[in-house]
């Protein structure tokens, strides 16, 4: 059965028709929907653009400079009607770079929307001379894309061809799966149809304390990026298991959306997995590393998904978030190591922090705990309402925020400032002492700029670090010790006070 593919009316056709109007022969990006939203039927929500690349050119023809080709091609395109070998001259593409800002992109997307294919926009017999090349550029983006989600790739993809000569928009199904071959394209029914102005809203704060131990005998340099990677994988298998309140009500079983189109959801976890963990961690624990803060999750879900779709989207969406801060962390951390980024720079005069950018990498004192704040997630509106995200470090501005989503999702109406969404509330501060502290322990220095090999996190969200040495083993077992005499004493006064009651024995 062949599959459906529906455009969005709006945007995907407006984009479309900028593009006929505006002379530009060659262009590739990347396409935003959701995949398998029915049966057999995906949707695209819109198509943005991959930014020119300052190593080379993002698409050209094969043996000949882009200017060359434009304006052989904007020749054809006013009038030339002739054969000729240039016509069918295929393509090259810089994948790497297409997928980089797939795999940014990505990150920038609430749940239920992804970077579900890429688009060019060429000459028929160009797109029919350069399939490889697409087909591989394709699988380069899908494997970005699913790296950034922390997530198997998908093997179905989708390939929008626009047209110029003659001008038409086709679609292609790829599968991804295997080696390119002539079935690794099937051709799709594409059509345009309301889709954006139809999707339901999901939104939810999540509250998180995620704490697991780090061991000694991990090098430092991994040993920190390994136990925040194993704590956002822990509480990936909490989500799975957390039971959904979709506006006021438990959702016992799955059932059609309601027509109310904005809900509020409530997810309520159990209160431990830790039989999913059972020897994860193996060996002496030198410390403790506390992932704690809040998570403002969006999702979206057309109006014919079951409602199972949209809770899935929305958890999926909190373990993306918390993976994109780790990303940002890590970046930032090795930038520094490099000597690209400065640990003191000093930050804009438009943000509210007190702390330097990259103070989490060099923030550390001696026999003291050792705590950064992970970036914090905002929201823009993007689409008819519908929002897009980014993260932003300590010291980041609004600026920057504006500069990413001009870029990366090609947008044209800017938001104001008092258009961007921070609804994530800060967590209290962990000032007072730990329980390592608590129980005659004391922390040890952890080297941040090495250990945090990667990491991130944000909004008022915070990690923590301290050390322990044998006391905890100690205490628990003088506790257990003490607790088993005390019972036994109990078992054998109330026996004896028994017998007192009782009396001797009477006789015959």
């Amino acid at each position: 059965m062949v599959r459906s593919v529906i455009g969005d009316e709006t945007h995907v056709e407006r984009f479309v028709e900028s593009l006929f109007q505006s002379g530009t022969s060659l262009q590739v990006g990347v396409a935003i929907g959701k995949l398998g939203v029915g049966s057999n039927r995906d949707v695209i929500f819109a198509l943005v653009p991959t930014p020119p690349s300052d190593r080379n050119e993002v698409v050209s023809f094969v043996g000949q400079s882009v200017e060359q080709s434009i304006s052989k091609d904007a020749d054809r395109r006013k009038g030339s009607k002739g054969k000729s070998a240039s016509n069918a001259r295929p393509l090259q593409i810089d994948a790497d770079w297409v997928g980089e800002h797939g795999r940014q992109v990505s990150k920038m997307l609430v749940g239920g929307m992804s970077v579900v294919g890429i688009y060019i926009f060429a000459s028929e017999n160009s797109f029919k001379s350069s399939m490889a090349t697409l087909w591989q550029t394709l699988r380069t983006v899908a494997t970005a894309a699913s790296a950034s989600q922390d997530r198997e790739l998908d093997q179905e993809r989708l390939l929008l061809h626009i047209s110029y000569s003659p001008r038409r928009v086709s679609c292609r199904s790829c599968c991804l799966e295997s080696n390119f071959n002539a079935m690794s394209l099937r051709p799709c029914e594409w059509k345009l149809g309301k889709v954006v102005s139809t999707l339901h809203s999901f939104m939810c704060l999540y509250n998180f304390d995620i704490r697991v131990p780090v061991l000694s005998n991990k090098p430092p340099e991994k040993g920190m990026w390994e136990v925040l990677l194993s704590a956002v994988s822990a509480e990936a298998v909490r989500l799975k298991s957390a039971q959904a309140v979709v506006d006021g009500s438990l959702v016992v079983q799955d059932k059609p959306l309601s027509a109310e189109r904005s809900h509020e959801v409530e997810l309520f976890v159990p209160l431990s997995c830790g039989e999913n963990l059972e020897g994860e961690y193996v060996g002496k624990v030198a410390g403790l590393a506390i992932l704690s803060g809040s998570v403002q999750a969006h999702a979206y879900c057309l109006p014919r998904e079951p409602l199972s779709h949209a809770i899935e989207d929305l958890k999926g969406d909190i373990i993306k978030s918390l993976h994109s801060r780790l990303d940002i962390l890590y970046d930032a951390a090795d930038q520094v190591d490099k000597g690209n980024l400065q640990p003191d720079t000093a930050q804009s005069s438009e943000t509210v922090e007190s702390k330097p950018q990259n103070s989490f990498i060099c923030w550390m004192e001696n026999d003291v705990e050792h705590s950064c704040q992970l970036p914090h997630r905002v929201f823009v509106p993007w689409l008819a309402g519908a929002l897009a995200c980014d993260h932003l470090q300590n010291g980041e501005c609004f600026q920057d925020l504006i500069d990413r989503c001009k870029e990366l999702l090609g947008m044209s109406m800017l938001p104001d400032p008092s258009d961007v969404l921070e609804p994530e509330a800060p967590v209290n501060s962990l000032n007072q002492k730990s329980f390592w502290e608590a129980t005659g322990g004391y922390p040890q220095t952890f080297d941040m700029q090495r250990m945090l090999s990667k990491g991130d996190g944000r909004h008022k969200s915070r990690l923590v670090i301290s050390g322990v040495r044998k006391v905890l083993g100690n205490f628990i077992a003088w506790a257990l010790i003490f607790l088993s005499i005390s019972v036994i004493a109990a078992l054998l006064l109330k026996q004896r006070l028994q017998r007192t009651l009782e009396g001797p024995p009477t006789q015959s």
